[in-house]
């Protein structure tokens, strides 16, 4: 990993796992000593939360648009190799600076380039607004994040075009990398779980990963305590799906 890889994990719609995925690979790279950078361009800053660092300590996102400070200003510590920028309501103000700014699309961009991380993950909101489109141009590589049900995959389509409408408007945006579909072993189960995996398939053919996020006590307790999952129980069965996952991810880039 010679240069920067920037990594966005997108749906329109919420609740499909992207922010726990962000925080488990911030955690997987970290403890590989692969120094990352974790921002939360999503107002309920949950990743952040996830990884121990509350949006109500200091500076944070919205503060590279109201203030115009630089990454290096918000930036919160986890260990030696995993920084953190959260977020807050206060989100929703900066898109509204935003908006009245030219090349507004390319400020985030503009500000990561003038850092060292190895890899940054942007963990969006469940939105298309300005905050995702700089996530989105500011990507080196795009997972796109759903569940195989019918609003899950209606956000995959909306986030999905809204990548092709950048490109049309002759912006310098990354294909799509991959397709994280998690749950599936729950969802294949039912007739309707198996139509909506062909669809997926068929639209994204040779996107869609091996591995995904399956449901586990283990995962949900340590994010609701801010600690690492490898910390939270050693002996987990969440860690060889979060690994597998996680490598899955870094063999695309």
């Amino acid at each position: 990993m010679s240069s920067q890889k920037v990594i966005t994990f997108a749906n329109q719609k919420g609740g499909v796992g992207k922010s726990t995925i962000s925080a488990l690979v911030a955690q997987f790279l970290s403890r590989r000593n692969v120094k990352t950078l974790l921002i939360s361009v999503d107002s309920q800053s949950n990743s952040p939360s996830w990884l121990g660092i509350k949006n109500n300590q200091g500076k944070e996102f919205a503060d590279l648009v109201i203030q115009d400070l630089e990454i290096e200003d918000v930036v919160h510590p986890v260990n030696e190799y995993l920084d953190v920028i959260p977020n807050s309501i206060r989100g929703n103000t900066a898109e509204l600076i935003l908006a009245g700014m030219s090349n507004r699309e390319l400020l985030l961009k503009r500000k990561l380039k003038k850092t060292d991380y190895e890899i940054v993950i942007l963990d969006v909101a469940p939105s298309i607004a300005l905050g995702t489109a700089n996530a989105i141009l500011a990507s080196t590589h795009i997972f796109l994040v759903s569940l195989l049900e019918e609003a899950s995959l209606r956000g995959l389509a909306t986030i999905s075009s809204k990548i092709n409408e950048l490109k049309e408007n002759e912006l310098p945006v990354a294909d799509i990398t991959g397709i994280i579909l998690n749950r599936t072993n729950i969802s294949l189960r039912s007739g309707h779980g198996k139509m909506c995996m062909q669809m997926v398939e068929r639209n994204y053919n040779g996107l869609v990963l091996d591995n995904y996020l399956l449901q586990n006590i283990d995962l949900t307790n340590a994010c609701a305590r801010g600690e690492f999952l490898e910390d939270y129980n050693p002996q987990s069965k969440a860690i060889d799906n979060a690994t597998s996952l996680t490598n899955e991810i870094l063999e695309r880039l």
